[in-house]
């Protein structure tokens, strides 16, 4: 599905146009709509309190939880310490420029939307002021773009969002039949995991 939701992202900056909620809002309208029986969100994007007669029914096995540094093909460095001083590195998330900037002043954080093959794309393009980008891991692996990741960027540099790399399948609380299923794709440690989290 495809909702204003993906045209308003790749224009604005998601923390002045309503966090992370924009990311499951308009699924949840269609859900409870009847018009789809389940969502599967990144557990990171999932607001605290869900809308009423919503709930996660299921939650799937944690990738790695880590951020990723990937860096514009055809540049050799490895790690953000080895930018250059002024280097722009496109992220979409707040926290990621919050932790970073503090550690890396020389740098220029800018954000960046789209989905992935768009980020990727941005990154690439010939006239692009990026020199890399930070992505979830756990995304870029699932999406098939492992080969593109230059580094892990985990603790101490860079702590991740909360329930990172876990996947949640929410459904209306009134159905039986997409609990049961949920259940039977659970992963037994998963939803005990991200709830304390």
């Amino acid at each position: 599905m495809d909702g204003l939701t993906t045209c308003v992202l790749s224009l604005q900056a998601l923390y002045l146009i309503g966090g992370k909620a924009l990311w499951t809002k308009e699924l949840e309208v269609a859900l409870k709509e009847n018009t789809v029986d389940m969502l599967v969100h990144c557990c990171k994007d999932v607001p605290t309190v869900l809308p009423d007669g919503c709930e996660i029914a299921g939650v799937l096995e944690r990738e790695d939880p880590v951020d990723s540094f990937i860096v514009r093909t055809g540049e050799n460095w490895k790690t953000l310490e080895d930018l250059p001083e002024g280097s722009v590195v496109g992220t979409g998330s707040a926290r990621r420029v919050a932790q970073l900037k503090r550690k890396f002043p020389k740098l220029v954080f800018k954000d960046v939307r789209g989905n992935v093959d768009t980020r990727l794309v941005k990154l690439d393009a010939p006239d692009s002021p990026y020199a890399a980008i930070i992505l979830a891991k756990a995304g870029m692996v699932r999406l098939g773009w492992g080969d593109r990741i230059t580094s892990d960027l985990g603790p101490p540099t860079l702590l991740h969002a909360v329930s990172q790399g876990a996947l949640a399948i929410e459904i209306r609380a009134d159905d039986e039949h997409a609990r049961a299923l949920c259940c039977s794709i659970t992963h037994l440690s998963q939803p005990t995991s991200c709830a304390t989290r």
